[in-house]
């Protein structure tokens, strides 16, 4: 393009109509161009570039007013005298309202506000300033060392604490803020002003005293939970203690456990973790070592929990595979579980199990009793009799299943049973012993009196050898359960504690498989007190706080202090109703017992009765007879005294002439003599005849005499309703 040459001093201008580009206007727009600096300039420039379009200067528009105010800067109504007169009355009566309201009405509740949020913010500002000059501030984290187990920083805060107390008080700030207070005081007390200054000092508390301020719920901070230890820890844990082999001085070598499972944290109550010791290592040596690994770890003993992983899909268990579960705190602290039996309505022993409390983990421990007996020991006020009465209460909801009840302490612990007990005999005394000696031996003939009746039943009638809910409903014979609590002072008793001994070893072995369970309860257990003989044939032994390890193994066994069970730690004690059970397996656990009061047993025992009522099994003292433990279906004839006095003297020295068992029957029970009909060997004699027993002479015997086996036989047929045959022999 050719530059055009362009004069200085000419302008160019278009005039341009904007009215034929915009909408039309209400009013004419008048447009007055101007000519602004270096106009010339642009306008060259634009003409050189293109021709056809001429340039615009700039414009200044000129118009009426476009801006409109919203509202009168003051309402119209002030400027009126009627409107303003009702407004301030309005204004007035609102006033008078709200004085009335608050302050007449609510004055009152205002004035006690006022008074607590002062007091509160007095006891604000003394507690800071006491807490500033003696170091309060310390507390906390001494509290949560001596948590830790931190004795040496627990130390050290301390001593900490007692540099910034003598700080505190010696510091500038103290000194300043005392000395301004007292000038304050002396200045009003001078000039009069004690009553402004009194005023001021309210009127501080109150605004003191004033609500904590909350933070915002988005400024909550989540509680994190304790940390769970490493692998490291673990192994080098157990190498403290020498159940693994620590390596040498190169640091080479060395056993470490293999971890099975993730070191987890349990809930924030524990941590828990599975592993595997190293082969030849049994697990059952880390769980004798509980109370060393409590100690590794920093602990109490009964914040470990540390049990066998058996054989299963799920976890393939074997000898040295453990499972370890580590408490943050006690995991048997706070208040005692209340028995859950409480809010049942009814239990089957056939399928049900009984519990008995809660482990270190919070899980239920429940044992079966149909099969099995048990046996709890301990040392006074450890709470034995709730740990059994529990187990009792348990089948007390069973209708049918009967309950032989001996309480040798003589108090009222097990009175509520009497309500459902088919057997009641409460103390120890001579003759609370001769009845549980008859109790025992009605019990050992039903015994066999079932055993036989099993024997001769078919093996589709019997399929399991033993007794069935079938066959116990269809002959009637009731699983019974005979409670004996203060076994010891029967046992003491020199005249019938070995034949009590005797009846119960006999009931323990061969019992269970017809339906009679032991739940027997001892103060002291010894040797003498709980034989081998008994407690080996005895499936669940539980052991609450005893004196010392011989203690512990009378109740759970021999050989169970060298597994770790040991009921004579201190930790038993710690809790009531901690115990130690050992069940058939050999396996131990640690628990604490449920818990039924009194007022609860009541009940439960009533809930039973009106059980039995219903279902038509409430026998023996429960409904006020004295029906021998037979079959029910049987015609049941009283028996003699002195029949039984018999057997019992034949049981000791077997055969007897006649005038030698009078004699000596006359001897343990010299009340015969006084009776109206004289006991003599002739009347003894002939009325052995009339029951069916008479004299044999039999088995090289040289007179004819009364044999043992002869007396028991009439006497099991005498109580089961059968006839009264005089027995085979040479009879006289």
């Amino acid at each position: 393009m050719t530059e055009q040459p362009t004069t200085p001093n000419t302008t160019t201008a278009t005039v341009v109509d904007l009215d034929a580009y915009r909408p039309a206007a209400p009013e004419a727009v008048t447009v007055v161009l101007t000519k602004p600096e270096g106009v010339e300039e642009r306008m060259a420039a634009a003409a050189a570039d293109d021709s056809e379009h001429a340039p615009i200067g700039s414009l200044a528009i000129e118009g009426p007013d476009l801006w409109e105010p919203p509202a009168p800067a003051f309402p119209t109504w002030i400027f009126k005298r009627e409107t303003l007169l009702g407004y301030l009355g309005a204004k007035r009566r609102q006033a008078w309202w709200l004085f009335k309201v608050h302050g007449l009405r609510k004055a009152p509740g205002y004035t006690w506000t006022a008074t607590r949020r002062t007091g509160r913010g007095l006891r604000r500002t003394w507690l800071g300033a006491y807490g500033y000059l003696m170091a309060t501030d310390y507390g906390h984290m001494i509290s949560d060392a001596k948590t830790d187990r931190r004795h040496d920083l627990v130390v050290a805060l301390r001593d900490q604490r007692r540099k910034a107390i003598k700080s505190r008080v010696k510091s500038a700030r103290t000194a300043v803020v005392g000395l301004g207070v007292a000038t304050v005081l002396i200045v009003a007390a001078a000039y009069g002003y004690l009553e402004i200054v009194g005023l001021a000092a309210g009127l501080g508390a109150f605004v003191a005293g004033g609500p904590d301020p909350k933070a915002p719920a988005e400024a909550a901070v989540e509680i994190e939970a304790p940390p769970v230890p490493t692998d490291a820890y673990l192994t080098e844990a157990f190498r403290k203690i020498g159940i693994l082999a620590k390596p040498n001085k190169d640091g080479e070598g060395g056993e470490v456990l293999r971890i099975v499972s993730p070191i987890v944290n349990d809930a924030g109550l524990a941590w828990m973790v599975t592993a595997d010791l190293p082969g030849g290592k049994k697990a059952s040596a880390a769980i004798a070592k509980r109370e060393d690994i409590a100690s590794a770890f920093g602990v109490d003993e009964s914040q470990v929990h540390i049990e066998r992983v058996r054989v299963s899909k799920s976890d393939g268990g074997h000898a040295g595979r453990f499972s370890l579960w580590v408490a943050n705190e006690d995991p048997f602290g706070g208040a005692p579980v209340r028995t859950p039996l409480i809010k049942r309505e009814s239990f089957d022993i056939w399928t049900d199990l009984v519990p008995v409390g809660l482990d270190a983990r919070g899980r239920k421990v429940e044992i079966p009793m149909m099969w099995a007996a048990i046996l709890v020991g301990a040392i006074p006020r450890q709470g034995k009799t709730f740990f059994i009465r529990n187990i009792a209460l348990a089948l007390a909801l069973d209708p049918h299943v009967r309950h032989i009840v001996a309480n040798g302490k003589g108090d009222r612990s097990w009175k509520s049973f009497k309500k459902i007990a088919h057997r009641y005999i409460n103390g120890a005394g001579p003759e609370e012993c001769a009845e549980l000696v008859k109790a025992l031996r009605e019990v050992q003939r039903d015994m066999n009196r079932r055993n036989a009746l099993l024997d001769g039943l078919t093996d589709e009638e019997c399929p399991e050898d033993k007794l069935t809910a079938d066959l116990a409903k269809k002959h009637g014979m009731q699983p019974t359960v005979i409670e004996i609590d203060e076994l010891q002072r029967y046992i003491e008793n020199p005249k019938h504690g070995d034949k009590i001994i005797e009846l119960l070893v006999d009931i323990a072995k061969v019992g269970p498989s017809t339906g009679y369970i032991l739940a027997l309860a001892t103060q002291r257990p010894d040797a003498n007190c709980i034989p081998p003989a008994l407690r080996d044939v005895i499936a669940y032994r539980a052991a609450l706080k005893v004196m010392d390890w011989r203690s512990s193994e009378v109740i759970l066994g021999a050989g169970t202090y060298g597994k770790g069970y040991d009921a004579s730690s201190e930790e038993l004690g710690a809790h009531k109703g901690m115990a130690l059970l050992v069940r058939e397996d050999g396996v131990g656990s640690m628990l604490r017992g449920h818990l039924a009061e009194a007022y609860e047993a009541g009940t439960i025992c009533e809930r039973g009765r009106q059980l039995r009522i219903e279902a038509k099994t409430l026998t023996g003292d429960a409904a006020g007879t004295s029906a021998a433990i037979v079959d029910p279906t049987a015609e049941r004839v009283e028996l003699p005294i002195w029949l039984v006095a018999a057997e019992e003297i034949l049981r000791e020295s077997s055969p007897m002439t006649p005038a030698a068992l009078a004699e000596a029957i006359l001897a343990a029970h010299p009340e015969f003599a006084d009776s109206d009909k004289p006991f003599t060997a002739r009347s003894f004699g002939m009325a052995m005849s009339r029951w069916g027993c008479g004299r044999v002479k039999k088995n090289g015997a040289t007179a004819p005499s009364y044999w043992l086996e002869d007396v028991t036989a009439v006497i099991e047929r005498i109580e089961h309703g059968g006839p009264v045959d005089a027995p085979k022999g040479d009879a006289e």
